[in-house]
């Protein structure tokens, strides 16, 4: 079941709600933490994030992409969303992510991506990426943390709260 439609203005929105995300995990990938918020209908989702343990960094990039893609089954287990948006990849965009292609830190990191998409799946949830250009445009990490503050009063640990963002959008209202 695809719960996703495209509005005229290309914003993706949950049919649930008019205006909220219901049922919805936001994700905001990550190896240094995959933030993540599950939203049931109002401003305030729930929230956590998906940490490396320390003695998971020794290991090779395929066991801890494999440790990170059962966290993420546990999660989904755990609040069984019927749909889930993920942040992609902009690739080429800036020098910070031209140098972080050539150490292959992005092309992992698409790998998370593409991994915790092929998870949604094997639950059969829906899942859309955004790149941040399309939830959050040229908004600075500053200035999205001072929205979400302004929208709920609530500050979020720093991987978490881009996955609220990425909700605040869905709800159109970042």
């Amino acid at each position: 079941m695809n719960i996703f439609q495209e509005t005229t203005m290309g914003k993706i929105r949950s049919t649930i709600t008019p205006h909220w995300p219901a049922r919805i995990l936001t994700v905001d990938p990550g190896f240094g933490g995959t933030g993540w918020a599950y939203w049931l209908g109002n401003e305030y989702p729930i929230f956590g994030v998906i940490k490396e343990r320390a003695k998971i960094k020794s290991r090779s990039d395929e066991e801890r992409l494999s440790l990170l893609f059962q966290e993420f089954r546990i999660l989904l287990r755990q609040y069984n969303p019927l749909g889930v948006v993920l942040e992609s990849m902009q690739l080429w965009t800036s020098l910070t992510s031209q140098t972080s292609a050539s150490r292959g830190d992005l092309f992992l990191l698409q790998t998370l991506v593409g991994g915790y998409c092929a998870v949604s799946t094997e639950f059969s949830i829906s899942f859309r990426m955004l790149t941040p250009m399309q939830w959050k445009g040229q908004l600075s990490k500053e200035a999205l943390r001072s929205r979400i503050t302004l929208i709920n009063n609530q500050r979020y640990p720093d991987h978490a709260e881009d996955a609220v963002g990425i909700g605040f959008h869905l709800a159109g209202v970042l």
